[in-house]
This record gives C-alpha cells, sequence and structure tokens, in this order.
C-alpha cells in the first residue's frame, strides 16, 4: 500500500484544528515536526545517513516556499536562506579536498572538477538515491505537478540539508559528512566521482545545459547550421 503523503498529513492536521484566519500556536508547530519526524519515510531516510538521533533538528532545511505559502498560519520560514548557506558549505568542502587530493592538478582543472561535483544534476542524482524527496514538503500545487522530484528543487534540498549539518556540527564533521555521501554514491552507482577523468564527460556542452535549467528550467534544443573541416557550428 502507497503511503500517504508528508504534506498529506500536516495539511489535515493543520486543517482540521484551524481555520485559515486563526494562528497557529507552539504546541501544534511542535506536533506538526513530530509528526513529520516520525514519517516512516523520514525515520527510513535518517536512519540510511546514520543521523536517527537528530532527524527532527532538520526540519527546516524541507520546508519549500510552496508549503509556506500554503499554510501561512505557521510562519514558518522556507529553506531558501539554508540553501544559501549550504552552497557555500558544499563549495569549501569539496574545493579544500580536491586541493588536498590533486596537488599536481592546476587551477583551471580543479575549478572544472569543482563544478562537475556541486552543480545541479549531480545534486539532484545524490537527492534521488538518498531520498531526500520523499521527505520534502511543497504545497498542493508543487505536489500535484511533482516539483518535489524536479532536479533543481532536489539540488536546493541538497544544499539547505548540508546547511543545517553545518550549524548543528560545525565545518570539519559535514565536511567528512559530505564526503561520505559523495563516496557512498560512488561505490553504490559506480558513476565516477573524485578523478580528473571525471571531465572527459564534464565538456562545454554540459556546462551550457546546466546554465538552461538554472536560468530557464529548460534544456537547450540544438540545430546543426553547417559542417566545417575542423567541427560544426550551432
Amino acid at each position: 500500500m502507497q503511503r500517504t503523503r508528508l504534506h498529506e498529513h500536516i495539511s489535515a492536521l493543520v486543517l482540521a484544528k484551524y481555520s485559515t484566519d486563526k494562528l497557529i500556536d507552539e504546541t501544534a508547530l511542535a506536533q506538526a515536526i513530530e509528526l513529520w519526524s516520525h514519517h516512516p519515510q523520514v525515520q527510513d531516510f535518517f536512519a540510511g545517513l546514520g543521523l536517527s538521533e537528530v532527524g527532527p533538528e532538520f526540519f527546516p532545511a524541507f520546508i519549500h516556499s510552496s508549503f509556506v505559502h500554503e499554510l501561512p498560519q505557521f510562519h514558518l520560514a522556507s529553506n531558501e536562506r539554508l540553501e544559501f548557506l549550504g552552497d557555500s558549505v558544499l563549495n569549501l568542502s569539496i574545493t579544500e579536498f580536491l586541493f588536498q587530493k590533486f596537488d599536481l592538478l592546476e587551477e583551471g582543472k580543479l575549478s572544472q572538477l569543482r563544478g562537475s561535483l556541486v552543480n545541479e544534476k549531480l545534486l539532484s542524482d545524490l537527492a534521488a538515491f538518498f531520498g531526500f524527496a520523499e521527505c520534502l514538503l511543497v504545497g498542493r500545487g508543487e505536489l500535484n505537478k511533482r516539483g518535489h522530484q524536479r532536479a533543481s528543487l532536489l539540488g536546493d534540498v541538497v544544499e539547505a540539508f548540508f546547511a543545517r549539518h553545518f550549524q548543528l556540527f560545525g565545518f570539519e564533521k559535514t565536511k567528512a559528512f559530505i564526503l561520505k555521501i559523495y563516496h557512498d554514491y560512488e561505490n553504490e552507482t559506480g558513476e565516477v566521482i573524485f578523478h580528473p577523468d571525471r571531465l572527459i564527460d564534464y565538456d562545454a556542452r554540459t556546462q551550457v545545459q546546466e546554465l538552461c535549467l538554472k536560468e530557464f528550467k529548460i534544456l537547450p534544443e540544438y540545430r546543426l547550421l553547417a559542417e566545417e573541416e575542423r567541427g560544426f557550428r550551432m
């Protein structure tokens, strides 16, 4: 039997007890957080990451803006500020690791390798692999459109999660946790992660696709204009 999604659980809690023009008290919010943290999907997720004891502390990382707008009674903040912090935490963690591991690799290649490890595509793959989407709280509209499975949204929640980990445990433990996530993903999927060979697949076309996804939320379409002796124009 399919599990009821978290959104439906928490929405039912709110709508059953409160009208839209009545403020929710701290007890109701605590109930919602407890409901979220004890949901089987969430418990499975945190158990898989070895974080079962601190699951409720990560609640702020999983709140999408559409959920905030749909349930204003909670006076919640979305995970967007955490995403901002997590982006820097992730970049510094990966940068420091690559700098130490590849001491003979030039700056340009290090920068390219880092870019291939912190881009939206890989972050969304990590999110899908570890089950981040199952814990995410989104509004009904996003849920109906399967927005909780959109690459950009999944990449954002991973960064927000790393930020919350950093707030709870500090940089060194968060860096170790991030690297473990990447290594576990690499070992389970066989995808090349921490190796210069990764750059073979991370070409200009990949970077254009990432830019289009980030700025316009769509993939580019390609048209061959002419073939030339040394290549082609698009």
